[in-house]
């Protein structure tokens, strides 16, 4: 089967399905960077990724054994999705010369992050997403609202957030700016709540740097609602506002849930750390669980002061604390019988898989967005004594080429 190049991305290391006989679902393929695997049937896809999964894990002298490819839907799966704003609109075909292109909200087209083309519909999305975009886009437009230009860093409008609680119904919008008129977003917000399916709950952020993406702890404004939705997992509420992070299909989040849950319970772990914990996903399955001692290791205080909040919301005991992982391993603090582990796309730092490496628990639940990215982390931890005993998938982004590896480490006897 023919392979793409091979670097450090596993989007970039799959193989191409080869069944292309499915008709794509969404009128912007072809334009849009997303979903570019939607001419593939869904079986097609999954056998793609688990191949390529298993590939790694032999390069890396692993057992290539994947147990299963969870199925966490085919659309309308997302809980959230962030759009652009941009200074120059992609001209889609069909569209005749001259119209103006100097407005655009959607996405980008493939391989042009300089562009952004017009988005009409979004099959991968909530509904509510489509409906909002339209709306913002019109609204936008009739205000004469200027949107950001990366070149000359200027521009009011940046990004637009859209976020939804598919259990509870609520549905958040936040708009992106670079701060510098107020009034102007605070006007456009009033327009949106007048249309005829207002978002629960509306927020400003301000962003004037020069990443495109609006980072967590940018200033933010609740300008209607609470300024957070709420989601439930499993029976666990969590409260989730702009820059929380959550797994982005509720769906998958409750598969990946169990999935950590089993492989803690049937190690029969008292003991358990969540290091990377976020806003207490993990940790807060695990309590709800009956795990009679749960930690959740966190540096962002934000996400910790979440998580708090998140246990008193479901009268949950877990403790949550704001530290650095390689320095909680050094305290001598960590005594845990499993150790999960949900690091950013790129893997831990140095100092803290380190710590994992040394880590005394006898389990270790390892989760990857990008195996590529963590695989000679998997690799050191099997150095340092540790043996690869289950590998599940779950696909959490179907018609593209990234999947999610639960990948569980027993120490050697």
């Amino acid at each position: 089967m023919a392979r793409r190049k091979r670097t450090g991305s596993m989007a970039k290391r799959l193989p191409q399905p080869l069944d292309l006989s499915a008709t794509p679902a969404c009128r912007h393929f072809g334009v849009c960077g997303g979903c570019t695997w939607q001419q593939s049937p869904i079986a097609a896809q999954r056998a793609a990724k688990a191949e390529g999964v298993a590939a790694l894990l032999r390069e890396k002298g692993l057992p290539d054994v994947i147990h299963a490819v969870h199925d966490a839907g085919l659309w309308r799966t997302r809980n959230r999705m962030e759009f652009s704003f941009g200074f120059k609109r992609w001209i889609l075909a069909g569209e005749p010369e001259g119209v103006d292109r100097s407005f655009a909200l959607g996405l980008h087209p493939q391989r042009r992050f300089d562009r952004v083309f017009d988005l009409e519909e979004c099959p991968v999305a909530f509904e509510e997403a489509e409906q909002l975009v339209r709306a913002t886009r019109r609204l936008a437009r009739g205000l004469g609202l200027s949107t950001w230009n990366p070149v000359e860093h200027r521009g009011l409008l940046r990004q637009l957030l859209v976020r939804k609680g598919l259990a509870t119904g609520e549905v958040l919008l936040e708009i992106v700016s670079d701060g510098s008129a107020d009034a102007a977003v605070e006007a456009l917000a009033e327009a949106l709540l007048r249309e005829p399916s207002p978002p629960t709950t509306l927020s400003h952020a301000r962003h004037a740097g020069f990443a495109d993406m609006t980072p967590p702890n940018a200033p933010r404004t609740a300008l209607h609602g609470p300024g957070f939705i709420h989601e439930i997992v499993n029976d666990v509420r969590f409260r989730l506002q702009p820059g929380s992070f959550f797994q982005p299909s509720s769906r998958a989040a409750a598969i990946l849930a169990e999935l950590v849950v089993q492989g803690v319970r049937s190690r029969d772990a008292r003991v358990v750390e969540d290091w990377c914990c976020g806003t207490g996903f993990f940790s807060l399955q695990l309590a709800r669980a009956g795990v009679p001692s749960v930690r959740g290791i966190e540096i962002n205080a934000a996400a910790i002061e979440d998580a708090r909040a998140n246990a008193m919301l479901n009268n949950l005991s877990a403790e949550f604390l704001v530290v650095d992982i390689a320095e909680h391993a050094a305290s001598g603090a960590t005594a845990a019988d499993c150790i999960v582990v949900d690091p950013p796309r790129a893997g831990l730092p140095a100092a803290a898989l380190a710590a994992l490496v040394r880590a005394p628990a006898a389990r270790i639940i390892f989760l990857a967005c990008d195996l590529a990215a963590s695989a000679a982390q998997l690799s050191a931890l099997v150095a340092g004594g540790r043996q690869l005993v289950r590998t599940e998938l779950v696909d959490q982004f179907p018609h593209t080429p990234h999947v999610e590896a639960v990948l569980t480490l027993d120490r050697n006897l």
